[in-house]
């Protein structure tokens, strides 16, 4: 029979293995979704002096990168947030001081978040644009998923 230090140490890998999943399949549909971008920017990149028109372009591909990030990131999550439901999650006794301590540093881990990779041609360009960073909080009954990034 596991002990409840079993459970939480389990419990923790099959959650760790999921977000590392999930940040995996993001990240190679974030560089699929922003490759176009990404191309847009490199040959714009090679305009030694850009006109009005390479400016206005290049405002449009950051806002277009932007609006691409957002929907990805929303759609991801809410996988991610299903495949996290149906982790069972263990029923830790309070008493027992060491599973309640390994309990509150997976909370503490996941807190810090998943830096999510972003395509160079759009990091490059964009400097502010160099991570997505994936929040993953888990609380008493469920996770929440929050995403930061700037453009």
């Amino acid at each position: 029979m596991a002990t409840q230090r079993d459970e939480v140490i389990q419990y923790k890998k099959i959650v760790e293995r999921n977000v590392q999943k999930w940040k995996q399949e993001t990240e190679k549909a974030l560089e699929k979704d922003l490759d176009p971008i990404a191309e847009e920017i490199e040959e714009l990149n090679k305009i030694k002096n850009p006109g009005p028109d390479e400016k206005k372009k290049a405002v449009d591909l950051q806002k277009a990168a932007r609006e691409v990030i957002e929907k990805r990131m929303e759609a991801s999550s809410g996988r991610l947030q299903q495949e996290l439901r149906k982790v069972k999650r263990p029923e830790v006794d309070k008493s027992d001081n060491q599973s309640s301590r390994l309990m509150d540093k997976f909370h503490d881990d996941f807190g810090e978040g998943v830096e999510i990779e972003i395509p160079d041609a759009i990091s490059k360009k964009y400097k502010a644009l160099d991570s997505v960073t994936a929040t993953v909080k888990p609380d008493d009954r469920a996770f929440s998923v929050g995403f930061k990034w700037s453009i």
